[in-house]
């Protein structure tokens, strides 16, 4: 079964989210199915979806397929699991790899997600509008994030230093913006950029007042651990 490849809950917000906004016509059940409430929609409606998905050949509809979850991805997971955040800002969003992952666990959990790509925040719109209305999505730069009247209980900014080229300045933004724990990764190696170092790392936190860190290798990323 094609559903089967895919997430389908997600697969079919997105689409029902890129339905709504198009003026190209759809069948009478596929409208039918664009208005009836998303929490209201069943699997198989959701099927329906999902194919009619396939069939226009939506941009994006690939990312949300079934993969394997990387280890850094689960180990970051179980953290959350442990933290049960009320609340959390996710840093850009890499086509959805992530931000599939923590949807699938905690599909409710009210969520920020801060991205700079136009393509990107087409995604996440047609997420917010087909189903995940809980979604806030806040298009700005990692340094340009942190406001005294929002902060969030987890803050997660994956592969940071590919998203910004002022990682410091994030960094200690992103911190301040935590109320508990921020998350980080960055590449072992990069070709185009300058990784930071540990050292450099822990001098940004402590310039945050961030008085916790624990740092380890997965999947051929630094993961960092920050914890007020």
């Amino acid at each position: 079964m094609v559903s089967e490849e895919y997430h389908l809950f997600l697969a079919a917000a997105y689409i029902r989210g890129l339905l709504q906004d198009t003026q190209i016509p759809v069948s009478p059940l596929v409208e039918a199915l664009v208005r009836k409430p998303f929490s209201e929609l069943s699997p198989t409606e959701q099927q329906v979806l999902l194919q009619e998905g396939i069939e226009r050949q939506l941009p994006e509809l690939a990312w949300f397929k079934q993969t394997p979850t990387p280890a850094i991805f689960q180990k970051i997971l179980t953290l959350l699991n442990g933290i049960r955040p009320d609340n959390m800002l996710e840093v850009g969003f890499d086509y959805l790899q992530f931000t599939i992952c923590w949807l699938r666990h905690f599909r409710y959990l009210s969520a920020a997600i801060t991205e700079a790509s136009p393509r990107h925040l087409a995604v996440a719109y047609a997420l917010q509008k087909g189903g995940m209305g809980f979604l806030q999505i806040q298009e700005t730069a990692p340094q340009n994030i942190f406001s005294p009247h929002q902060q969030f209980d987890v803050v997660i900014a994956l592969d940071l230093s590919r998203k910004t080229v002022c990682v410091e300045q994030s960094v200690i933004t992103l911190c301040k913006t935590a109320k508990r724990f921020a998350i980080f990764t960055f590449p072992l190696h990069s070709l185009r950029r300058i990784v930071p170092s540990e050292t450099d790392i822990k001098t940004w936190l402590q310039q945050a007042d961030v008085p916790y860190v624990k740092m380890e290798k997965v999947d051929n990323r630094l993961l960092v651990i920050a914890r007020r």
